[in-house]
């Protein structure tokens, strides 16, 4: 089965900027710095290929007082314009005895999940949205379907470089920060594989929201901690139009400690 990028622009080289305003956080569909015009709000697919790829970028424009950001930890939330989240949009992993999803890596079912999240940013023009993880990072996701309401999910990540490696954030400058990746898989049946299984929900309006990105630098570094939970230019993006629901429907942040957030990826 081929697999196709599915993207709903081409990146540009020297894509337009759109005007945006004092530090806060960015979404966007499509391969692109979340701030330009070859990056889309929403993202309607036909739901008629197991091999489509897309992606959502997530940026920050940083505040001031960030001169040696080792981590970040981000959060997002989701919701479904129905009464409770679909097969389709039940991305989490088997864990222990715990089952994955229906589009979740599974061992016993599904060896590779339908959902990612890393910081990669391969290829990804620096025009605009400025680049600081690169591929030194490394990290993980968590994703915890039911999070705040049965329509509801949250997609977590932290991602971490070594204190040699970094360095500062300049104030008032837009850095890409994350990288959702999703694939249609289990979205229709396979007259060559019988044991397929299709997961329901594809055509479901979603909205996702970039809720908080947290950038850690060392203890003792001045001014600490610095969480961006503001909006730049536009945090969140929607799926199929996002149906019914409003959009963003963002679910209020639990204050976590850094070791707490650690501790979903032992």
């Amino acid at each position: 089965m081929n697999r196709a990028m599915v993207l709903a622009g081409a990146l540009l080289p020297l894509a337009p900027s759109l005007a945006v305003g004092a530090p806060g956080l960015n979404l966007g569909w499509n391969y692109a710095c979340p701030t330009t015009t070859a990056s889309a709000a929403d993202m309607s697919f036909a739901c008629n290929d197991n091999g489509a790829l897309f992606s959502i970028i997530g940026s920050a424009r940083a505040p001031a007082g960030l001169s040696k950001v080792t981590a970040e930890e981000l959060v997002f939330d989701l919701q479904e314009s129905g009464g409770a989240l679909s097969p389709w949009w039940h991305l989490e992993d088997a864990s222990g005895p715990a089952p994955g999803g229906c589009r979740g890596a599974d061992p016993a079912i599904n060896p590779a999940g339908s959902l990612s999240l890393t910081t990669d940013r391969t290829g990804l023009s620096t025009a605009v949205c400025k680049g600081y993880w690169g591929t030194s990072s490394s990290g993980g996701q968590t994703y915890v379907p039911g999070y705040g309401g049965p329509n509801r999910a949250r997609l977590q990540g932290t991602f971490a470089r070594t204190p040699s490696g970094a360095g500062a954030l300049i104030a008032d400058v837009q850095y890409y920060v994350s990288n959702i990746g999703l694939d249609s898989q289990h979205t229709i049946p396979d007259p060559t594989d019988p044991t397929l299984y299709v997961c329901s929900g594809c055509q479901d309006g979603v909205c996702i929201v970039f809720n908080s990105c947290k950038l850690i630098q060392p203890p003792g570094t001045p001014n600490g901690d610095i969480t961006v939970n503001t909006t730049d230019f536009r945090n969140f993006v929607t799926w199929q139009g996002g149906g019914t629901i409003g959009c963003p429907q963002a679910v209020p942040i639990r204050r976590a400690t850094w070791g707490r957030v650690k501790s979903l990826y032992r």
